[in-house]
């Protein structure tokens, strides 16, 4: 009760503190650092004790003869030397920075490929409204201002055009406006685009995420953003995303559609959306779909031309290794909190959806059931992932270290959020039936029960993955 009690007290704390660092986001007024407020070694003594209080409570848990029956293989790390411990670490960690997937590949290609100045790519406007800062960008001289949709491969390629004022032209002929934002402004939703501003230290990840994909030549679930503007308005510098809109045109016209922001933890409470809002979460996906969706086929953008298209294993483990690799490269950029994006509408042989949606990536699925035999109800669905530029230590900072702390974050389905950018990372591929441990803090593939062991997309190739990435060390 004690250990109830007080982490009740200090969620209260942080969850003030949160709402603090929000209202300073949107409102731009000043409050007092968190990090000011909560010193490290009194927040790292809270930790600490509360680690010993869950330490006693679980030496009492009843499902402690299942755990140990489940784990019987696998390493306990308090039998390890700290040279063996220290040499194990090391083996993960390569494992997750090296890998050839985020190879930089350069080529011809590349040559006109260049990062951004700012400062060449700054318009001085005096309106207050985006779609103004828009056509004034339109209208000036922009050749400074860079296309980054070839280093977002063939989805940016196609989606992202080539001048300001198609992107423009899109916008004006109709928006809406979106949740969230800074500053109080809205993002700007159109069929094509979402415009958003961000801060400046988002605007730091993005271009250290877009120098990441200078020159690669994979594919990527990560949306797209064509590009990234700046807007001084009388003194103020403003930032400025366009991303592409990965949602379903014409999916209107299906009898059924549902948008899902998916984090891979649908056991944590917070992760469940009313029926009345716009944008479902991992709970509502798991009422939904309980044995997850089985992807039919997977296409690329570019339609129906060949080697484009990827039906049933191929599909699905073209899907999961791209959404491993696409998170792995943020893990290793420190980002974390973000989101798959998943447009699902049921599909009753509407051929305009297809052709409609020819510039992103979208698949066929149908719900799994619990014998893996596939009813015939059948969905369309478009996905990305989305909201990219959440680092841990330098937009979260201290709040991040203590929310991850008394949570005692493991990569599991109940943590809440944040947590670490690799403990979120490890966590957010468990959606594909994906387990990773590396060191103490983060042991996904300990621990985890029958009832918590849910996988959103079913894949071959993420069962092979698992069995290489939580095999014992050496």
């Amino acid at each position: 009760m004690s250990f109830f009690i007080s982490w009740l007290l200090l969620f209260t704390l942080v969850d003030s503190l949160r709402y603090e660092d929000q209202r300073v986001n949107e409102s731009g007024s000043s409050v007092e650092d968190p990090e000011q407020i909560l010193d490290e070694e009194f927040i790292d003594g809270i930790i600490a004790d509360l680690r010993k209080e869950e330490g006693d409570e679980e030496e009492e848990d009843e499902d402690a003869a299942e755990d140990e029956a489940e784990n019987k293989d696998e390493m306990d790390f308090k039998d390890l030397s700290d040279e063996d411990l220290e040499k194990y670490v090391d083996e993960v960690m390569q494992y997750i920075d090296d890998d050839e997937d985020d190879a930089i590949h350069s080529d011809e290609e590349d040559a006109g490929d260049k990062d951004q100045d700012d400062k060449a790519c700054t318009f001085n406007v005096t309106s207050a409204r985006v779609a103004d800062w828009l056509s004034a960008s339109s209208e000036a001289p922009n050749s400074a201002c860079q296309d980054f949709g070839p280093r977002f491969g063939r989805w940016g390629r196609r989606g992202c055009p080539k001048s300001l004022a198609e992107i423009v032209d899109d916008v004006h002929s109709g928006t809406s406006e979106a949740e969230g934002g800074k500053s109080g402004t809205k993002p700007l939703v159109s069929a094509r685009f979402v415009v958003k501003v961000i801060d400046k230290a988002e605007h730091k990840q993005l271009g250290r995420l877009l120098q990441k994909l200078r020159g690669s030549r994979r594919d990527t679930f990560l949306v797209p953003t064509c590009r990234s503007l700046l807007f001084n308005v009388d003194g103020t510098l403003h930032y400025l995303q366009v991303a592409l809109n990965m949602r379903l045109r014409g999916a209107e016209e299906e009898p059924w559609q549902k948008l899902y922001d998916l984090k891979g933890n649908w056991a944590y409470f917070n992760r469940l959306a009313s029926t009345q809002e716009q944008v479902w979460k991992d709970r509502n996906f798991k009422m939904n779909f309980s044995h997850g969706l089985y992807f039919e086929q997977v296409t690329l953008p570019g339609g129906q031309d060949a080697g484009q298209v990827y039906p049933g294993d191929k599909g699905r483990d073209l899907f999961a290794k791209t959404l491993h690799d696409d998170s792995k490269l943020l893990a290793g950029l420190g980002l974390m909190d973000y989101s798959l994006m998943l447009h699902v509408a049921q599909f009753q042989g509407n051929a305009d959806v297809q052709l409609l949606n020819l510039e992103k990536p979208w698949a066929f699925a149908t719900r799994n059931t619990a014998s893996m035999q596939r009813g015939d109800t059948l969905y369309v669905l478009s996905f990305g992932i989305i909201d990219l530029l959440m680092h841990e230590k330098e937009n979260r900072g201290m709040l991040n270290k203590f929310m991850s702390g008394i949570t005692f974050s493991q990569c599991q389905v109940s943590d809440i959020d944040p947590i670490p950018a690799r403990d979120y990372w490890i966590r957010f591929i468990r959606m594909l039936g994906l387990r990773l441990r590396y060191g103490k803090s983060c042991t996904s593939c300990l621990r985890e029960k029958n009832r918590r062991g849910f996988t959103y997309f079913q894949n071959k190739w993420g069962y092979e993955k698992s069995k290489e990435s939580c095999k014992t060390a050496s």
